[in-house]
């Protein structure tokens, strides 16, 4: 045993100050948190605090009977701390995790059972006097610490040894050590406490080996500041990795820790230091270096623990303010799930609370901010799409001049871009009563052309319905209003639009156009139809208007050249039939002439064409030789210059003509209108005739009426 430089006096102020800061602990610990934990870690530093007291009361203790109550603490709290220690280690690293739920039974209460055990054959032994294990103090005893050997000597040493201290160790270490190679299903906290627990069974091994060599005192302290060190970790983790009480607010949480940490402190501390003086006055014992030095080291290992306690109220209260700023740099990083776990009504739960509901809140208005983007994106890609498809229809719809050829390629293409299962359009007859089938875009609806479906106007169907009502119809197979379709051409409609096709406000038609999709046509859908409908109907009503002014300028093409033609008999008969051109000049031509035979091979023959009516000829005869075709196509250009010319002079001629006719007729007027007398206006009258068409003679009679009866009959 190696010798000691304290004092027992100085030992036991350590002890106690040790077993102060214990007791502040585990006291801090039990009102922590009311959970198995809190309590099996608790009663663990009472059980140190409690083994410390009874060694500083041992140490000073000068007499058998005093210093009985105090090794029989000592040993106690030494023989079933393996027990406590085990259920502690099992409690705060999960149990589970290596140990199914019989198990976990099993082995509690066998470390309980293991933990009772010497408390029990203690107390017989204080009762009954058996001495089976506590066989009492020797009647040498002069005072101080002693070893165990010294009191326990009974029958039951070893049985009660091995059964409560070595084989709850064992189970103790082998438990930690079986948990340690199974690190991958620990979380990080647990990691901490099971490394510093499985350093606690190494180093209570070694200070138990080299025990003998060192001063019982010394290795006692030893082995209590250990204890205390290494469990003060494990709590320290434990706690930060759990939640303190959350009931009342936190300023009243922290004024309860801090009078909860610093009133035994401060009470324990006068007392120890009160005693400690007391004592070195009543033995007269001189204030050197190493008892100023153990007064010091006391005073900073009360100031340690109590800012180390007040530091982890502190942390404790404060660290959901740490999961507030994770949760801050989860909505800066768009993690609108992320939720922060919630503990209790005080003031940081409560903006715990809040912050949830805001992260709630975002992620709900981003999700249908989202869902608003998606909706109106895909809105855009069909509007954008079926405006594609109208200015493609549009573009067909200029470009088409037949009515039938119109509607064919009009359905093809609404099938084609739209994806619908048929489109058709339907005509009104001339009464309005009828509308007939023109057009279809699949292969009933061909059938249904080919026999001449027709619908009647408001009775049959929607198409018959828009029809009469001159506003467009919707029909589903789904919903409050579903529609059965019966058509057997067209089987696998199950919805179906029609729209009218309206021209200055009267029905032309209808545009018929089914789907295999039960809800395939919507409200917003009408509108984009009937534009369709509209521009078809106004572009069938253009195409149709064409085709009767092409037929109204043909009949009148007709009928100009007819005019043209008698107009051009009539003046022919007035003039000469031709004229020959010779080198000996211009002169015009009989008819026995014009009749008259020339040899082929040398005469062209060129007609006068006027409106697409012939009118005159001209031939032309050459002695060398035979006309080229060229030249014959330069002369039918001729012939048709020399009609225009023609045309335009006979116009010319027919206007002199009669701007001539009304000369005269306006200066007869004027001569007739000089006088009032009868027979002067009858003789101005009869010379102005004579002298305008050359007459001989010119005879006028007056009638009566009864003549003029007779004349007329």
């Amino acid at each position: 045993m190696m010798p000691t430089l304290l004092s027992p006096i100085d030992y036991q102020s350590l002890f106690w100050v040790l077993a102060l800061a214990l007791f502040t602990i585990g006291l801090f610990v039990l009102v922590n948190n009311k959970t198995t934990q809190n309590r099996l870690l608790g009663f663990t530093f009472w059980s140190f605090a409690l083994n410390s007291f009874s060694a500083g009361l041992l140490v000073t203790e000068s007499s058998s009977r005093g210093a009985t109550l105090p090794v029989i603490l000592i040993w106690l709290t030494m023989i079933s701390m393996q027990p406590l220690l085990a259920l502690t280690s099992l409690s705060l690293l999960g149990e589970k995790l290596l140990l199914d739920n019989s198990r976990v039974k099993f082995f509690r209460g066998l470390l309980g059972l293991l933990f009772f055990l010497p408390i029990t054959i203690t107390l017989v032994d204080l009762l009954f006097n058996t001495n089976l294990l506590f066989s009492g103090l020797a009647s040498d005893y002069n005072g101080g610490f002693i070893a165990q050997s010294g009191y326990i000597r009974g029958v039951l040493t070893f049985p009660v040894r091995l059964l409560s201290l070595y084989i709850p160790a064992g189970i103790h270490f082998f438990l930690l050590l079986g948990l340690s190679l199974y690190k991958k299903a620990v979380s990080p906290t647990r990691k901490k406490i099971l490394s510093a627990l499985l350093f606690s069974q190494i180093l209570f091994l070694l200070i138990n080996v080299l025990a003998p060599r060192l001063n019982i005192v010394t290795a006692t302290f030893i082995l209590g500041i250990t204890a205390t060190v290494i469990y003060a970790y494990v709590g320290f983790v434990y706690l930060m990795g759990s939640q303190s009480r959350r009931g009342e607010s936190i300023s009243r949480r922290l004024h309860f820790s801090t009078m909860l940490i610093l009133f035994p402190l401060v009470i324990g501390s006068a007392l120890i230091f009160g005693e400690r003086s007391a004592k070195i006055a009543q033995l007269g014992l001189e204030t050197n270096f190493i008892s100023m030095s153990i007064t010091v080291v006391l005073i900073i290992g009360t100031f340690a623990v109590a800012l180390g306690l007040l530091s982890l109220a502190f942390n404790q209260s404060l660290a959901p303010l740490k999961e507030i700023d994770e949760g801050v740099q989860a909505l800066m990083d768009k993690n609108y799930q992320y939720q922060i776990e919630q503990h209790g009504e005080d003031e940081i739960s409560s903006l715990t609370g809040s912050f949830n509901r805001a992260l709630q809140s975002v992620d709900v208005s981003t999700k249908d901010l989202e869902r608003q983007i998606t909706f109106h994106s895909m809105e855009a890609n069909r509007q954008s799409k079926e405006l594609l498809s109208i200015t493609k229809i549009t573009r067909l719809v200029l470009g088409t001049t037949d009515v039938s050829s119109l509607l064919n390629k009009v359905v093809d293409l609404i099938s084609e871009e739209f994806g619908f299962y048929h489109t058709g359009i339907f005509l009104l007859d001339e009464k309005k009563e009828i509308a007939i089938l023109q057009a279809a875009s699949s292969s009933g609806g061909e059938k249904m052309l080919t026999r001449g479906h027709q619908l009647r106007v408001g009775s049959e169907g929607i198409v018959g319905a828009a029809a009469e009502e001159k506003r467009p119809r919707i029909a589903l197979d789904v919903g409050a209003d579903a529609v059965f379709f019966n058509n057997p051409d067209l089987p696998e409609t199950r919805s179906e639009i029609a729209l009218p096709l309206l021209f200055q406000d009267e029905v032309i038609g209808v545009l018929d156009i089914q789907s295999v999709d039960a809800e395939a046509f919507i409200h917003q859908d009408i509108e984009t139809f009937q534009n369709i409908a509209d521009q078809l109907a106004l572009a069938a009503q253009n195409v149709r208007l064409l085709e009767e002014a092409k037929i109204s300028i043909a009949q009148l093409n007709i009928i100009a050249a007819e005019d043209a033609r008698s107009t051009w008999q009539s003046y022919l008969d007035r003039q000469s039939h031709g004229f020959l051109y010779t080198p000996l000049g211009i002169k015009p031509l009989s008819a026995e002439q014009k009749n008259r035979e020339k040899e082929a091979d040398q005469r062209a023959d060129v007609p006068i064409t006027l409106r697409g009516k012939r009118i005159g000829d001209i031939t032309m005869q050459r002695v060398s030789r035979q006309w080229t075709n060229k030249e014959k196509t330069l002369l039918a250009d001729v012939a048709t210059q020399v009609g225009l010319a023609i045309e335009n002079a006979r116009l010319l001629n027919e206007t002199r003509e009669q701007a001539t006719q009304e000369q005269l007729i306006s200066e007869v007027s004027s001569r007739l209108r000089e006088t009032l007398d009868m027979d002067t206006v009858l003789k101005t009258a009869m010379e102005e005739i004579k002298r305008t068409f050359s007459l001989k003679e010119v005879e006028v009679r007056l009638v009566t009426p009864k003549e003029e009866n007779k004349v007329n009959n």
